[in-house]
């Protein structure tokens, strides 16, 4: 706040009349005002200080300026016209510019660091949020892994109990078949040595497919047939041999080593050369062929046996 006293010199202050006393304050509080009071008071050393004990009260108002007088009229009215001035005083000006620029710039880093601040709350949400689609994805993901891997095992185990399930069906068709065969072979067996007896009826020819080989694939006897079809490494393997004469579908009570002794008397070469004297001509070669294939796959096997 201001205050210049009216009517006065740089040098030399001079009284107002009496009763009579005239400020123009200026007050600076974000807008300005000129106000002019007119009090009781003194003057003392060139500044005029108002009464402590005087009241006044608002006479006129125009454009922010104020007219007070004091309750009690003086005696001589003033002749002097009462200063007035709308316009703040250019230093109080100044500052209030430099004030008003100063509030907008605390004002408006403010509002930048508001502004700065939401925007960061704005993204950390943002990144919270995309981090949890990207937990609940891979979630999800997981999860669908999981199920994935739980039907492709289910799967696997149906897959195997159903493997599983084909080779005991097939074992038991397997050792049915072996069973079969077995008792072909033993009853073919003793066909042939009822042909070597004297007096018994003249027997059809006998040819390669006659023969009781000691495998499941060549019991059955082709008739008509006076030639062998299948190749004799195909048809005498040692795997289908020993198969077929240990399997357990057949002579449960026979041990394996007198399964094989058993076989080895049957197709001994000296003791089958009375069968082979009655082979067809055509194919002798042949059977005596698949007998020495035999032979030697019965006597490794007997060999195994011993050794273990």
């Amino acid at each position: 706040m201001s205050h210049r006293r009216n009517n006065t010199t740089a040098t030399t202050p001079t009284r107002p009349p009496a009763g009579q006393r005239s400020y123009i304050v200026s007050i600076d509080a974000g807008a300005f005002a000129n106000v002019e009071i007119v009090v009781g008071g003194h003057h003392r050393g060139g500044v005029w200080t108002p009464s402590r004990t005087a009241t006044v009260k608002a006479t006129s108002k125009s454009h922010h300026v104020y007219a007070y007088v004091p309750t009690t009229t003086p005696s001589k009215p003033s002749t002097k016209p009462t200063p007035f001035s709308p316009q703040p005083p250019a230093s109080a000006s100044g500052a209030w510019t430099k004030r008003r620029e100063r509030e907008r710039d605390y004002v408006a880093a403010q509002n930048r660091i508001a502004a700065e601040e939401r925007a960061a709350r704005e993204q950390l949400q943002r990144r919270r949020e995309e981090a949890r689609q990207l937990a609940d994805a891979a979630r999800r993901a997981a999860a669908a892994a999981e199920e994935a891997r739980r039907r492709r095992l289910a799967e696997k185990q149906q897959e195997r109990a159903l493997r599983e399930e084909r080779r005991r069906l097939e074992r038991i068709r397997r050792a049915r078949k072996i069973a079969n065969a077995w008792s072909s072979y033993d009853a073919r067996w003793c066909t042939l040595s009822q042909r070597q007896q004297p007096g018994a009826p003249p027997p059809p020819p006998l040819t390669f497919e006659r023969i009781p080989w000691p495998v499941a694939a060549a019991v059955e006897p082709l008739d008509g047939r006076t030639t062998r079809t299948r190749d004799l490494d195909e048809l005498l393997r040692p795997e289908a041999i020993c198969e077929f004469l240990l399997s357990p579908a057949h002579s449960p009570e026979v041990v394996p080593k007198d399964r094989i002794r058993a076989a080895l008397r049957r197709w001994h070469p000296d003791k089958f050369a009375r069968v082979l004297g009655q082979v067809v001509e055509n194919d002798k070669d042949a059977v005596a062929e698949g007998v020495g294939i035999v032979v030697r796959c019965l006597n490794e096997m007997l060999e195994r046996e011993n050794h273990a």
